[in-house]
């Protein structure tokens, strides 16, 4: 507060509270943008990737533990989408540039001209170079080189994350992404859509495997927490695992779900 106050801020009465790992995946999920994310010392750490050919108006974005999100350089226009909607959510933000150069203070109403001139200095550009980006030496993949390589289902992408093979973590997040887009979407339209069965049959699953394990996979936590309802097998798992020595990245995971 004393930060916009300086610069000159009207300070809202309300006090936003931090955005959470679920919260930022189901703006993401809405929004149809793909990324491979991995945690990181307490972190949940997200880089986008193209999808059908396109890549999203957003490179980089992490959740600290402590609810911070931290966006890539550019483009301005997923930034600016991810916090107005946790604003939207969970009350006034307050986003500073790396440099320290520029703060702005989002609320859910803080439209994109606004953030942009008040982030960048200058307005929207014209051509809408600002929803773009391009990985460094890297172009786009080409919507029939992504058709060759089609996704698992997450009934398959379950059995490897459990198997704990390489890449587990990343067919967890898959598996966690379907339990999350089940929340949020209507009747399913293909394989990797979950129907009320296969949905229900998937969460037991994971709720067997964080019972029956000593220490579960973070990532394997994480998908779980997707599933919504499933607060108690979280709260269960955080004290079974209190005192117990190598569990600090899972714990952290399952308190991210008992805010």
């Amino acid at each position: 507060m004393a930060l916009l106050e300086r610069q000159g801020f009207v300070v809202p009465d309300q006090v936003g509270r931090p955005a959470t790992v679920e919260l930022v995946e189901a703006v993401l999920a809405r929004e149809g943008w793909q990324y491979r994310s991995r945690l990181v010392t307490g972190a949940w750490e997200a880089r986008f990737v193209e999808f059908g050919g396109r890549l999203p108006p957003i490179s980089e974005l992490s959740v600290g533990s402590d609810g911070t999100l931290d966006f890539g350089a550019v483009p301005l226009y997923g930034p600016w989408h991810v916090a107005r909607e946790v604003a939207r959510m969970c009350g006034p933000q307050v986003a500073v540039m790396s440099n320290g150069n520029a703060t702005c203070l989002v609320t859910g109403d803080t439209g994109y001209d606004a953030w942009h001139e008040c982030l960048a200095g200058r307005p929207v550009p014209a051509d809408r170079s600002d929803r773009k980006w391009t990985p460094p030496g890297e172009e786009p993949v080409p919507v029939s080189a992504t058709m060759l390589h089609p996704l698992p289902t997450p009934e398959q992408a379950l059995e490897e994350a459990l198997s704990g093979a390489d890449g587990h973590a990343q067919a967890a997040m898959q598996v966690g992404r379907a339990l999350q887009a089940f929340r949020w979407s209507g009747p399913p339209q293909t394989t990797l859509h979950l129907d009320e069965e296969r949905h229900r049959a998937i969460v037991e699953r994971l709720r067997c495997y964080v019972r029956n394990t000593a220490v579960p996979s973070p990532h394997l936590v994480w998908a779980l927490g997707q599933a919504g309802g499933t607060r108690d097998d979280l709260a269960a798992l955080v004290d079974r695992l209190e005192t117990v020595d190598d569990a600090t990245e899972t714990l952290a995971m399952a308190r991210v779900f008992l805010r």
